[in-house]
């Protein structure tokens, strides 16, 4: 499912044109891995600060392969424990939906831990990412919109998808703020969000069963499969996609430069 995921989530920091220009702050970087995958998928040796309000996080992100120089702090998003300007960029990567309190507060200090013409990037899901849950898109052809509205809303919650906004109200937030936009790019088409969640869904988490199996051949032949359809899938979905038929967007936002 997050290998699913994160395919196209890079693929989205390459088709940007993103640059980790130290020093970095990787907001809510949970155990690194995205952090670590970032950095080899852009070139970049650029040591990363790592935030997260769950300390059991660090502790993992700690023992993460290509994490060695991160200086790690527990610390939450709304109470950044550096000083203004301590940052050229700021990333966060699927976490601004789960601020279910002080998102406002929150991309106040992204911009108050930038340098002037900082850049902030970061990917959250769309308006539209509900909407194609697979039980969602089933109960709606199943003429029940009453039960599909409460499906979705009781999978947000679950999965703490609390800011599901348009990149419009994304932009006036942003302003708010004062970060402009610069850039996005949708990465997820919605026909491919029903998929996910099918993965998502606990029944079909194939690989938790395979650990039941401890036969080596089984776990490379599933993951021999595993490469094979994603990478088909990869290869003929558009590295851009309009934001009406996105599931989740990356927006790139700076600090303007200082008057």
């Amino acid at each position: 499912m997050m290998s699913f995921f994160h395919g196209f989530e890079l693929r989205a920091y390459q088709t940007a044109g993103a640059r980790l220009t130290p020093p970095v702050l990787d907001l809510g970087c949970d155990d690194g891995t995205f952090g670590a995958m970032l950095k080899e998928t852009l070139g970049s040796e650029t040591p990363l600060f790592g935030a997260d309000v769950a300390l059991d996080a660090l502790q993992r992100a700690r023992r993460t392969k290509g994490s060695d120089g991160r200086r790690l702090v527990g610390a939450s998003a709304a109470a950044l424990p550096f000083a203004d300007g301590t940052f050229q960029v700021v990333m966060a990567n699927a976490v601004l939906e789960s601020i279910e309190h002080g998102l406002a507060e929150s991309l106040d200090e992204v911009a108050r831990v930038l340098v002037p013409g900082g850049t902030f990037i970061f990917t959250v899901p769309t308006h539209r990412f509900g909407e194609y849950y697979w039980i969602t898109r089933l109960l709606m052809r199943l003429g029940m919109p009453e039960r599909a509205r409460a499906y979705t809303a009781r999978m947000d919650r679950r999965m703490t998808n609390f800011n599901c906004l348009t990149p419009e109200r994304w932009s006036e937030m942003l302003h708010q703020a004062g970060l402009e936009v610069r850039n996005w790019v949708g990465f997820l088409p919605t026909s491919w969000v029903t998929p996910w969640s099918l993965l998502a869904w606990t029944p079909f988490r194939v690989n938790g069963f395979l650990k039941l199996i401890p036969f080596r051949p089984v776990h490379r032949a599933a993951a021999a499969a595993q490469r094979l359809l994603m990478g088909r899938i990869y290869r003929n979905t558009p590295a851009h996609t309009p934001p009406d038929a996105c599931g989740y967007i990356l927006i790139v936002a700076g600090r303007p430069h200082a008057r």
